[in-house]
């Protein structure tokens, strides 16, 4: 009797492997820096300002899972302007890896410097301060890799080179100018 039974359960289990098996490779972009790892790419990027509530909305798509994306937001007006580091959330993902969306915001623009708080709120003010930022994007893969680097807005040049001093940003090249 209980070889009956232990071959009726044995026959009827079923293995599942878990987490499923994730096939990185196959959804590799062409790698910009050469060092044949599957970059995760910055897709689109935009920034959006509520006047009428004093809020900051960013918005990232990428080609592929990220471990992480930072911000930089940065007045390049002068070269001691307020800068401040953010890290975008992320709103979606495709279950197999190829893309993720990411947010930051709402936030409440025109904390005073003493109050700024990564994540919560900005200096900035959304209707006077948006013509002098520049922005960059920083994504890490899942592998924790610096996987690409982007800046646009008010001097983008400024802020590319500022950023290739990081180890991390030169190991990939640089950043590429990014026209929203």
């Amino acid at each position: 009797m209980i070889a009956l039974l232990l071959a009726f359960f044995t026959g009827c289990t079923t293995i599942v492997r878990f987490p499923p098996p994730m096939e990185w490779d196959t959804f590799d972009t062409a790698s910009r820096n050469g060092t044949g790892f599957d970059p995760v790419l910055i897709q689109s990027a935009s920034v959006r300002c509520d006047e009428e509530l004093g809020t900051w909305i960013w918005d990232a798509e990428t080609d592929g899972w990220t471990r992480s994306v930072v911000l930089d937001v940065v007045d390049t007006t002068t070269a001691t302007g307020w800068e401040e580091q953010h890290i975008l959330d992320l709103v979606d993902s495709h279950p197999e890896g190829r893309w993720d969306k990411l947010r930051l915001g709402p936030l409440p623009g025109g904390a005073e410097e003493l109050d700024w708080l990564p994540n919560t709120n900005t200096v900035f003010e959304c209707q006077s301060d948006r013509s002098k930022l520049t922005f960059a994007m920083r994504v890490w893969n899942h592998r924790n890799e610096l996987s690409d680097c982007i800046v646009w807005g008010h001097d983008a040049e400024q802020l590319k080179t500022r950023l290739a001093t990081d180890p991390e940003v030169a190991n990939l090249g640089a950043c590429l100018i990014f026209d929203t």
